[in-house]
């Protein structure tokens, strides 16, 4: 069984044959029970098209336009992280030519770095700084 972080490389690796080939011979039996039809250029553009407002958050920033460019292609039409790139102008510039709104919350989230305390609680410092981050992911 696929673990979901290689399920959805997987799906993702089908529908926009971003890296290796999922239904080539001799590879496709790590994904899947049968062998998938080839997802044409007509279906992939057919399929990608259907989909708009898609929210994309990051705890850290865009460093390049082209960020941007790849986003749009999945249907993204609103983005939210902290900013801070010497390019965030590019990067805005690009949001603006596809209508895409952006929120640069000048705020760095790692979760991998939190630390909890002795009583099993998470430091209140870091906790009001996780509760900041999920507020903005739901806007």
């Amino acid at each position: 069984t696929l673990k979901r972080p290689d399920r959805d490389n997987v799906i993702d690796g089908y529908i926009n044959k971003n890296e290796e080939d999922v239904c080539a011979d001799e590879n496709w039996q790590k994904y899947f029970t049968r062998q998938p039809e080839p997802f044409t250029d007509e279906e992939q553009r057919a399929y990608l098209d259907t989909i708009t407002g898609v929210a994309l958050g990051s705890d850290a920033f865009f460093p390049f336009s082209d960020n941007i460019e790849r986003a749009k292609k999945s249907g993204v039409s609103y983005i939210a992280e902290p900013g801070g790139s010497i390019r965030d102008d590019a990067v805005i510039d690009c949001c603006d030519k596809y209508g895409i709104a952006i929120l640069l919350c000048a705020l760095n989230y790692f979760a991998n770095k939190i630390v909890y305390g002795g009583n099993g609680f998470l430091d209140s410092r870091i906790d009001s700084r996780m509760t900041h981050h999920i507020a903005i992911c739901k806007v």
